[in-house]
């Protein structure tokens, strides 16, 4: 989980790695935890002087100098206005050929137009170079305007300097092409006043055709506040291909976007602030995504970000399959450190979604509603805590929707926070009407992340409902404590379990009597049969032989017919792995609805044929 809590965009502890090996004039402090931007720090205070090391011993002494191979001292006594540096490696050596041979990248920064470099400085910090998707934590500069070198990294080559390098670019034929000379220096960094922090982004040479070309800076300016109690997010295309993409909470169908249709030309959302940052509401758990026409691109699994907290995302180039490309999703917590990293920012791994593949739980709705003759149904879904509905409705204006008994394909809804559920008429184009009272899913985190939710209950009870349903209320033998006499949502956990196959589970949906049902497959051939006992209104049975999702390995007992409240239904599963079978009302009886679990279509459901 990447997390935001207790950001500050000053590192103290690295910056005490950094400063006695790196630039002139920069020092840790570790009196207040706050950092240049921070609030109670004047923007003309200069940095303090840090004493305690990242074990807690004593740091280094401030009277003692050390000496860069640039010849830049680090005396404390030259400590003075500062600001901040990071470094974010999107480039691959799959496309800049001078690259070849290195898979790890460093980088030295230099004054202006002087030459005289410092560093690396992830070497200087104890670490060991910058992998794709690596973002560097922020390093403590004096403030001025810099150059920038790259410093690939060769495992054999003994330890990383500043020195240039000559690059060998491999012919067609895979053989060494001759050296070049790689375009390893940009000097196009802006100048770094007191208290701002920059972002320096490196991307595959996308507009340098020249043979040495290895990479392309795109500097970015990076807040240190936030409004208060709120979240600063900031988005960057820097993709480098055609095509805009959006950025947002969740994801799949219920995706929430904060940024809509970047592109990697402007890399910023022109209508955000100065800084291309957009304040949102606080969150915890919840993923982040990158999507392209709806479509899940990249995705940061449970992402914290309390108030107060930054985050960066950043589209990048991925090397797909079969020589092809792909666009990934990097998201940081800024200013957060890795514990286990220091010298990196607190991100996800790259992350990119292969196509076809469903991110999230794959989620299925069924209306099971008791009323008789019930109107045809949409789904709607919203986060619990957003004020708007998404629309349109998941199976759109053109579905002629859901009946009783009727369930739909799987969408992909991302884990981590509570939706609530709303039934609308069929062929509504928005979300504002219910036909229902609403209920709410907390997608689980699963291994086989298969899910459905069953609506179940009555809109609206019949008057003469007799004893069994004036007395269901919250019954003992209802799973959940739930009541047959109004809408409910019972959630399952499909295919978690991994009985061996071929496996079945029975569910109770069938709202209007809370008394348990029993269900009996006999197989008139002499095959054998399996029966489930007493199974709870708004549950299944995890009683042994069951497994904990409900599933019964059932061997070769797939076909035959089933029993359950006096009626008879033939059963032929003999093509399935896995199949569930739920018990509903319909029509004041019960009726039977067969599942296949595997299925993510929604042609996996269909209702059992009854037989005298």
């Amino acid at each position: 989980m990447v997390s935001s809590a207790d950001v500050k965009i000053h590192v103290p502890a690295l910056a005490l790695l950094v400063c006695p090996l790196a630039l002139a004039g920069c020092s840790g402090d570790d009196t207040a935890g706050a950092g240049p931007g921070d609030a109670g720090e004047s923007a003309d205070a200069p940095a303090t002087d840090g004493t305690i090391g990242t074990d807690g011993a004593p740091g280094p002494d401030a009277s003692d100098a050390a000496t860069t191979d640039a010849g830049l001292t680090t005396d404390a006594s030259d400590a003075g206005p500062s600001a901040l540096v990071r470094v974010a490696w999107l480039d691959d050596p799959a496309y800049a050929p001078a690259l070849a041979g290195a898979s790890t990248f460093d980088v030295c920064l230099a004054p202006h137009g002087t030459g005289n470099w410092t560093g690396p400085l992830l070497a200087a910090a104890g670490g060991s170079g910058l992998a794709l998707g690596n973002v560097s934590a922020y390093f403590t500069v004096p403030v001025g305007q810099y150059d920038a070198r790259i410093v690939p990294i060769d495992a054999d080559a003994g330890a990383p300097t500043c020195a240039p390098f000559t690059a060998h670019t491999p012919d067609a034929g895979g053989s060494d092409g001759g050296a070049v000379a790689p375009i390893t220096d940009f000097t196009n960094l802006p100048a770094t006043p007191n208290g701002t922090a920059l972002t320096l982004v490196f991307t595959p040479p996308f507009t340098s055709p020249a043979p040495g070309a290895i990479a392309e800076l795109v500097p970015l300016v990076d807040e240190t506040t936030t409004s208060p109690g709120m979240v600063g997010v900031r988005f960057a295309n820097v993709s480098g291909i055609g095509g805009a993409l959006d950025y947002g909470l969740g994801g799949g169908v219920t995706f929430v976007p904060w940024f809509v249709r970047i592109t990697s030309a402007e890399h910023l959302d022109p209508g955000a602030d100065a800084q291309g940052y957009r304040q949102v509401a606080p969150f915890t758990g919840l993923d982040t995504s990158l999507q392209q026409g709806g479509i899940d691109l990249g995705v940061s699994d449970g992402f914290d970000a309390p108030a107060g907290s930054r985050i960066s995302a950043f589209a990048a180039l991925v090397p797909g399959q079969d020589a092809g490309v792909e666009i990934g999703l990097v998201a940081c917590a800024d200013g957060a450190p890795n514990a286990a990293t220091p010298w990196l920012s607190q991100c996800n791994p790259i992350s990119v979604v292969p196509p076809g593949t469903i991110s999230g739980v794959a989620t299925r709705f069924a209306d099971f509603i008791a009323d008789p003759g019930f109107m045809a149904v949409d789904v709607c879904l919203k986060y619990d805590f957003a004020p708007a509905w998404t629309d349109p409705p998941l199976l759109g204006p053109s579905s002629p929707g859901l009946l009783a008994g009727q369930v739909t394909k799987r969408f992909p809804i991302h884990s981590g926070g509570l939706f609530d559920v709303r039934l609308v008429a069929a062929g509504s184009a928005t979300c504002a009407t219910a036909v229902t009272p609403d209920v709410t899913y907390f997608p689980p985190s699963t291994a086989s992340e298969l899910a459905t939710v069953a609506i179940t209950g009555w809109e609206a009870p019949p008057v003469d409902a007799g004893a069994s349903l004036a007395e269901a209320g919250a019954d003992a033998n209802a799973g959940a404590g739930l009541s047959s006499l109004s809408v409910a949502a019972v959630t399952l956990e499909d295919l978690s379990c991994h009985e061996t196959a071929p496996i079945v589970r029975v569910v109770n949906v069938a709202g209007g009597d809370a008394v348990p049902l029993t269900a009996t497959l006999v197989d008139p051939e002499g095959g054998g049969g399996w029966s489930f006992a007493d199974v709870p209104y708004g549950g299944f049975l995890t009683s042994v032989p069951h497994d904990a999702c409900g599933y019964l390995a059932v061997g070769s007992a797939t076909t035959g017919v089933l029993t359950v409240a006096g009626k008879n239904w033939s059963y032929d599963a003999t093509s399935l792995s896995s199949d569930t079978l739920y018990l509903y009302s319909a029509g004041g009886g019960v009726g039977v609805v067969a599942c296949d679990d595997a299925d993510p279509s929604a042609a996996a459901c269909a209702p059992l044929v009854a037989v005298p």
